[in-house]
């Protein structure tokens, strides 16, 4: 799995290496997904997913911290953990118009990421 959410670094070759087949590439990028895949050259197994998180942060948070977009996408990639744990982690992090924005945050990176 690689997580990419510097998204200057959405086309650097090495961003990829030690990417397993099946594996998954989850990147902060505005665009469609199947570009990612088309410009890294990345095997029809793995599944590549693309999020305008920096976007969603700005909108959300109002600050270009995409980290809990990108951890929503994550969710949704992976189903490691639920939904559900991680809302509640940042309620208990969190609070008021912080704890509101990072919780929309972390519900449109989960709702919002595309699949190629």
């Amino acid at each position: 799995m690689v997580v990419v959410i510097d998204r200057s670094m959405a086309f650097f070759k090495n961003t990829i290496s030690g990417l397993a087949r099946d594996g998954f590439f989850v990147s902060n990028f505005d665009r469609e997904p199947a570009e990612l895949r088309a410009k890294l050259g990345l095997d029809p197994s793995v599944k590549v997913m693309a999020l305008d998180a920096t976007g969603i942060a700005m909108k959300s948070i109002g600050k270009d911290i995409p980290n809990t977009p990108m951890l929503g996408a994550l969710i949704r990639a992976t189903e490691m953990v639920k939904f559900d744990s991680i809302s509640k982690v940042l309620s208990q992090r969190f609070k008021g118009a912080v704890q509101a924005g990072n919780e929309d945050a972390l519900k449109r990176g989960y709702s919002e990421v595309k699949t190629a």
